[in-house]
């Protein structure tokens, strides 16, 4: 005789298998990350560029040289950016021990300012950073990890031959960047409280 589930325990097991898919990350290693559904990930994080810094001249020659390099790419790659706030915490730290150690009290009222704004900065998560990433991919297969290393270098070789910071991302950043999305640790919490900016209106009972 077949026992009928219950509804609660169905739902529970759809919930469990919806929990475990969500993820598709099987396995990280050797600068890979593998997919349940065979496929191999790299990454690499670009640091950005002050282009405000320069001449329109040099825009242009930027320009041209990472259309020359990046023309000869035969797959597609993707590229996306993640903002979050920046830990400035060591930056307050120094400039309380060098308040703390100054005998001058002009250094020590400046620092003591700068301290204020660098405080009040931090509580209110306006110190943002822009991290810029590329992602390339293949199905998976004997040789793909290897080609898909290999792409991944020619592809850092040439951001570099353009005067562009990058880097090929290992196992355990790759992790970190996975976590930013996966692990609510790492999330930024913004805040919920919007009863300051939502109007009431307060009814009287009228008496005549």
């Amino acid at each position: 005789m077949i026992k009928r589930k219950s509804k609660k325990a169905i739902t529970l097991s759809a919930s469990e298998m919806t929990a475990q898919r969500f993820v598709n990350v099987k396995d990280v290693q050797g600068n890979v990350l593998y997919t349940k559904d065979n496929h191999v990930f790299a990454y690499i994080r670009l640091q950005p560029i002050t282009v405000d810094l320069l001449s329109n001249n040099e825009k242009k020659v930027l320009l041209d040289n990472l259309t020359s390099e990046l023309s000869t790419l035969d797959k597609p790659f993707k590229f996306f950016c993640i903002s979050r706030p920046v830990d400035i915490s060591k930056l307050i730290d120094e400039m309380m021990d060098l308040y703390v150690k100054s005998d001058d009290d002009l250094q020590r009222e400046l620092l003591e300012q700068e301290m204020k704004v660098y405080q009040d900065f931090a509580m209110s998560g306006d110190v943002i950073e822009r991290q810029f990433y590329v992602i390339i991919w293949d199905k998976w297969g004997e040789e793909a990890c290897n080609e898909l290393l290999k792409r991944a270098k020619d592809l850092v070789s040439k951001f570099r031959s353009c005067g562009i910071t990058i880097e090929l991302l290992k196992d355990e950043q790759i992790i970190q960047l996975c976590n930013q999305f996966t692990n609510p640790q790492y999330a930024f919490k913004e805040g919920t409280d919007v009863t300051p900016t939502i109007p009431s209106l307060k009814t009287e009972r009228l008496i005549i």
